[in-house]
């Protein structure tokens, strides 16, 4: 039996949640042992250092995590056992002084022990009592007491026992997980880290636990008089004596096997018979390891065969893993106490609509109930105060750009922290006119990355992490080239040309090519049909309901592609999709994006919605939450990585995905699950039928494959029972 299984069927029903989850821990620890087993040129992903540092530190941080829980349970118990300890000995006292009264009057003899416990109200006190009773119905009274102290004793000796059993029950699935660590990932870090922060750990070191246990014993008088206790409890004392005799033989093989100190208030209680045990189970498992090597090596690979859900922790197990996540999936933002704020940037090239389609999107959503705030083109407002870039020295043009960038950022930060500062259950939409990436498009390259050092950001932070999603509104100077005008430019700080503007929009979109949620909205329609598909695609960002217009994402299976040759701008980032187990129904997984070594973390959530469609709504996570959010990861389903390659064609944002296979030079002795060539796939948002696909010199499409879950990459992710890739 797996002991996880074993840790379900020992452990005390009402404390499960408090027990060391060892079923979440030991997941992550098999995905620490995938990642090791690919070897360094696995499938030419460079980033499998960076998984694996992932990997090791949310398996710590889960670890401590579970530490915490754990021994501030076992230090509440100490003090609960404590105060019912102080109430036990006041009824004894009080017994004890019936029984002296009682003795006094001659109605009490010591002449049999075992019948008269001094202290508990057995059948020999009781019956004293009674005789007193009716002898002397008008009599004195005597002391007050009653029959409740020695089951009150019996209560407190039991909850000693399953505090002693929870604690050893813990410590042996720490050494248990520290021991699958070592195996699994070649390193004996955990175990290290582990050996230094044990002492500390209430559970382990056990001092109050065992002070307890002396005061109670000396309630007792004799073993005999402990006995008698015991024995009120019936079928569950000698239920607990074959519990403690096992868990003896597990703890001494658990430390054995990683050489850690033994629990040092266990010593006393470790008997021949426990020392008996433990040398059968050592030699029942050298005779099956002799029998069945290769069927050890296959059971102990890290997902060589999916677990079922009775496998994955029990049922009590999956309440603990349900009640984990709720606590973490119950709130939107980390504190559990701040509303949700979806922020969308508006860009684009001049006279493309984004003021219209500003009051378009404000007026639909606080229709239906969100607070809307719209943050303004700062560039209008210092532009607009008399500033010429003609007169300008390059330093001044420095000092202008990095200012607009401070501006858009404080009131982008301004209206966040208002939002959060209302209610939980608040809606929040802060809409961008413009983004920090657009202040790009006009200075140098150099310039720009002088404006990031001096701000102390990235390229990721003002892009790709800062924004739900980023509209770019397609200029009227291409495809809607009789409606462009400059009307709109109240201050009159922009004067392009047409060409110009074309430029113009041509650059933006390119600053803004990275970005995970780039959507075009173009002129194919006119200016009404326009302001409907910005509408659809800030409703799809935010997981409501799109009033009229469908955005549809087409997929597009690739045979090859060469875009080294491409005469358009290619963002190529590393991409890395965990699935996590589901409570509420949804399909959640994590993103971990990786680009010119920035990191940005993302949770998505799918539902479907009332229209039969499925909605992605997407947030960023700091990378505490996602390696949190890894103890939770679905162990019937692998780690995705793919390659994304990011460009704008013909007014739309494609993205070329490379879902990387498994070599098998990569899989040593255990059977890789992902034993399959890499699958290209082209993605494009489109709101109508016709896509135009790049030239099949760049991008070689085989067929569209749009709704076929085989090509989806929660298909991708499942594997069965033999091991390879599950198809349909």
């Amino acid at each position: 039996m797996k002991f996880g299984e074993t840790m379900d069927e020992m452990c005390h029903s009402p404390w499960q949640k408090y027990y060391i989850h060892y079923n979440s821990l030991k997941q992550i620890i098999k995905r620490i042992g995938w990642i090791t087993s690919e070897g360094d040129d696995a499938a030419n992903f460079k980033s499998r250092s960076d998984s694996l540092t992932d990997a090791e530190e949310a398996l710590w941080l889960s670890l401590e995590k579970q530490l915490q829980k754990t021994c501030a349970f076992v230090d509440g118990q100490v003090q609960a056992l404590q105060d019912q300890l102080d109430n036990t000995t006041r009824e004894i006292d009080k017994v004890k002084a019936l029984q002296s009264s009682l003795r006094e009057m001659g109605l009490l003899q010591d002449d049999t022990v075992v019948d008269v416990v001094d202290g508990f109200f057995g059948p020999r006190t009781q019956a004293a009592f009674q005789a007193y009773t009716k002898e002397h119905p008008n009599g004195l009274p005597l002391p007050d007491a009653d029959a409740a102290s020695i089951d009150m004793m019996a209560d407190l000796c039991t909850g000693l026992d399953l505090l002693r059993y929870f604690c050893m029950l813990d410590y042996i699935a720490l050494c248990k997980l520290v021991k699958k660590h070592a195996k699994w990932s070649r390193s004996e870090a955990i175990k290290e880290r582990v050996r230094i922060i044990l002492p500390q750990q209430s559970f382990f070191n056990g001092q109050q636990i065992m002070e307890l246990v002396y005061k109670a014993e000396a309630l007792i008088t004799g073993d005999v008089s402990l006995g008698r206790a015991r024995f009120a409890e019936g079928g569950a004392w000698m239920e607990s004596r074959l519990v403690q005799s096992k868990l003896f033989a597990m703890l001494a093989r658990s430390e054995k096997d990683v050489g850690f100190p033994p629990l040092p208030w266990t010593q006393n209680a470790r008997d021949r018979r426990s020392s008996r045990v433990i040398a059968e189970l050592d030699a029942q498992e050298e005779r099956r390891k002799l029998k069945s090597e290769i069927a050890e090596e296959l059971l102990d690979s890290a997902l060589a065969t999916p677990k079922k859900a009775v496998q994955a922790g029990g049922a009590a197990g999956r309440r603990a893993s349900q009640e984990a996540w709720d606590k973490w999936n119950g709130s939107e933002e980390a504190d559990g106490q701040t509303p949700r704020v979806f922020k969308i940037a508006l860009t684009g090239g001049p006279c493309a609509g984004k003021t219209s389609s500003l009051s378009t999107i404000a007026d639909h959503f606080r229709g239906i109930g969100w607070r809307v705030y719209i943050s303004r083109e700062a560039a209008t407002v210092l532009l607009g105060g008399g500033i010429n870039f003609a007169t300008l020295g390059s330093e001044q043009v420095y000092e202008t750009q990095k200012s607009i960038v401070q501006v858009m950022l404080t009131l982008e930060d301004a209206y966040t922290s208002i939002c959060k500062a209302g209610e939980k259950d608040d809606k929040c939409l802060v809409i961008c006119d413009r983004g920090v990436m657009d202040a790009s498009v006009y200075c140098d390259q150099t310039t720009w990355k002088r404006i990031l050092s001096d701000l102390k950001m990235d390229h990721s932070d003002v892009c790709d992490a800062r924004y739900d999603a980023v509209l770019h509104l397609v200029t009227a100077a291409d495809g809607a080239e009789d409606h462009y005008n400059l009307d709109s430019n109240e201050e009159g700080v922009r004067q392009e040309t047409p060409e110009q503007a074309r430029e113009l929009d041509r650059k933006t979109s390119a600053a803004w090519s990275s970005h995970p949620s780039l959507i075009f909205i173009d002129n194919s329609t006119d200016f009404n049909g326009k302001l409907s598909k910005t509408l659809a695609a800030v409703c799809n960002a935010v997981g409501v309901i799109a009033p009229s217009v469908r955005v549809q994402r087409r997929k597009f299976l690739v045979s090859r592609a060469n875009l080294a040759r491409a005469p358009f701008p290619v963002s190529t980032s590393d991409c890395e999709y965990t699935y996590l187990r589901s409570f509420d129904g949804m399909q959640h997984r994590l993103r971990r994006r990786t680009m010119e070594g920035n990191f940005l973390y993302t949770h998505i959530r799918r539902s479907l919605g009332a229209n039969g469609e499925y909605c992605d709504l997407k947030r960023n996570i700091n990378r505490r939450q996602y390696l949190e959010l890894l103890a939770h990861q679905d162990p019937d389903r692998m780690l995705i990585r793919l390659v994304r390659q990011s460009f704008v064609f013909k007014n739309r944002a494609y993205c070329l995905n490379t879902v990387l296979g498994v070599t098998p030079k990569a899989m040593h002795i255990r059977m890789s699950p992902r034993a399959f060539e890499d699958v290209k796939l082209l993605s494009v948002y489109s709101d109508h039928d016709d896509v135009e696909l790049p030239d099949p010199s760049l991008v070689a499409v085989e067929k569209e494959v749009t709704g076929l879950l085989e090509y989806s990459l929660f298909s991708l992710s499942h594997y069965q029972q033999d091991g390879h890739r599950a198809t349909h």
